[in-house]
């Protein structure tokens, strides 16, 4: 269990797509800081930390935690089983003296120790380049730097929902470019249709997005899996103390961060036993 563990863990944290990933994210990251600047730039210290912060923490949840992260995530969980069976090494791999649920533990682990990784390695190289060339002051920095732990518990939070989405989907037996394209258009959904319908609903068409029993979006508030990672994003950053969120971001919930909590995390739990006992039943000729 500890050799496959291992080699998907090399082959996960591949060093040459690993740094193109990390400058890819971090490019990206202080390219938008520095249109902020110029757009939202104050000349006052207190307005730019405030200014900043509220931009690296939305940055944060859109696209350094965010789309980036999701993807690669999601692309990599897929593969685990789906690719060894297209490549024609399942076989081999399950020759070993291992159960299939030890198999697939063992990629799933591995999955589960990378994804925090690269998310904190893109985290801090994403302040570090805004730091040098960016911001003006290193008082922003810290006091960015003090909302990390609590970016760290959203980070390990979507690791384990999208890790076991993704491997669970993995032992199906349909092709890994349908799992990946279904996936792919579940992860666009969410992080840039939602918000782009909500900012067009409030800001162009000036519908408040205002939920109450007599309004028939109170239906749609339990069904937007986009507030429902905003509201546990934010719950943990309130842990650290009140932090200006963005406002494509500003939608009252109607569920309560602990019950998103216990629904995704049972749901991701439930799938994962399912996924296990499917792989352990499932016949593979070839």
């Amino acid at each position: 269990m500890g050799a496959i563990f291992i080699a998907t863990l090399y082959k996960l944290l591949n060093p040459r797509k690993v740094i193109i990933y990390l400058l890819a994210v971090s490019l990206v990251s202080a390219l938008a800081a520095l249109l902020i600047k110029y757009l939202f730039g104050s000349s006052n210290l207190q307005g730019q930390i405030i200014t900043y912060t509220s931009f690296f923490v939305g940055l944060s949840f859109f696209w350094i935690l965010g789309l980036p992260l999701v993807l690669w995530i999601c692309w990599q969980g897929v593969g685990l089983i789906a690719g060894e069976k297209e490549e024609g090494t399942l076989l081999l791999l399950l020759s070993k003296p291992l159960t299939r649920k030890q198999i697939l533990w063992a990629k799933l682990l591995a999955l589960l120790l990378s994804a925090p990784l690269l998310g904190e390695c893109t985290l801090f190289l994403s302040l570090m380049s805004m730091t040098l060339f960016i911001f003006p002051d290193d008082q922003i920095t810290f006091m960015i730097l003090k909302y990390f732990p609590y970016l760290s518990l959203y980070l390990l939070f979507i690791t384990v929902c999208y890790s076991i989405l993704s491997t669970g989907l993995s032992v199906w037996n349909k092709p890994r470019k349908k799992i990946r394209g279904g996936l792919l258009c579940l992860i666009l959904i969410l992080y840039l249709i939602l918000p782009g319908l909500r900012l067009i609903a409030e800001y162009i068409l000036h519908i408040p997005i205002e939920y109450s029993w007599g309004n028939w979006l109170i239906y749609f508030s339990y069904l937007d899996l986009n507030t429902h990672l905003y509201t546990v994003f934010a719950y943990f950053l309130n842990l650290a103390g009140s932090v200006s969120l963005s406002p494509v971001l500003a939608i009252e919930p109607l569920l309560s961060p602990f019950v998103i909590l216990v629904i995704w995390l049972a749901a991701c739990l439930l799938f994962l036993n399912i996924a296990l006992r499917y792989f352990d039943n499932l016949e593979i000729l070839s």
